[in-house]
């Protein structure tokens, strides 16, 4: 007969959970966490063109354990607006980009008119399906929208984190 153990009216000593594979999946609890802090190097810049995308170092793979569980992702890296009027920031899986895109109407495109140079934490935060057990590769890429923007090595750490997460 079915039904709810809870630990603190079960009265024993010890429970043991069923295992599948040697781990336990309790739904909703991270099976497994990754994570890249892109090294901060002084004052320096890669400088990127107009209108182009630029795959940033901020980059992790992950190999899930679990086709089935969710894949939490977190990324953050250092741009700075130089004359354009502002930078989009988008999360590619595998080399595909998996958010809105790159266009001005997504939450990945911050605008700052073209009167100074401005820095931004470009960030993503998403979660999507692992669908498998096979490594895959997350990576956060910019682009300056109608003008120059930069990748910056020392104003702050770029990083990446994954979490995956039973379901």
């Amino acid at each position: 007969m079915p039904g709810i153990l809870r630990v603190d009216q079960a009265n024993v000593d010890s429970i043991y959970a069923k295992t599948a594979g040697g781990f336990v999946y309790i739904p909703g609890h991270v099976i497994q966490y990754v994570d890249y802090l892109a090294p901060s190097l002084n004052d320096n810049y890669t400088t990127i063109s107009s209108n182009t995308v630029w795959d940033t170092p901020v980059t992790v793979s992950i190999t899930p354990k679990r086709s089935n569980s969710k894949l939490v992702v977190r990324a953050q890296c250092p741009t700075r607006i130089v004359n354009a009027l502002g930078i989009h920031g988008v999360m590619k899986r595998d080399g595909n980009v998996i958010t809105q895109g790159y266009n001005r109407n997504t939450t990945g495109f911050f605008y700052k008119d073209n009167t100074v140079n401005h820095h931004w934490q470009v960030f993503s935060d998403l979660s999507v399906p692992a669908n498998s057990t096979a490594t895959t590769t997350f990576l956060l890429s910019v682009m300056p929208y109608s003008g120059t923007g930069e990748y910056s090595y020392g104003w702050g750490p770029g990083f990446i984190q994954i979490w995956e997460i039973a379901q």
